[in-house]
């Protein structure tokens, strides 16, 4: 969740070049929470895997959906204050996945 709290706070799409970020990405992904265009990795030099940056196109309605319901069991603020907060033009609509 700390991803995507970074991510809906960041001006999209958004570059994210880190490794271990991009896995996060990668997770956030298939889990219908953004849209992100994640190149597969490939074989650099001696040092490994080489990943390209991914790129973070938009929070999806999904994620905004699990952040307010987050917020709202660690906090004492209801899910509707909450929803103004997270909420923006660039949302997708996904079905709801409750």
């Amino acid at each position: 969740m700390d991803m995507l709290r970074k991510l809906v706070n960041s001006e999209l799409p958004l570059c994210v070049a880190d490794t271990y970020q991009i896995d996060l990405v990668r997770v956030l992904d298939a889990a219908g929470c953004i849209v992100a265009v994640i190149p597969a990795a490939h074989v650099a030099t001696e040092d490994g895997e080489g990943q390209d940056p991914a790129t973070v196109l938009k929070i999806t309605a999904h994620g905004r959906r699990k952040l307010i319901r987050e917020a709202s069991r660690r906090t004492d603020l209801d899910s509707t204050a909450l929803a103004g907060r997270y909420a923006k033009a660039d949302v997708t609509e996904l079905p709801s996945q409750e």
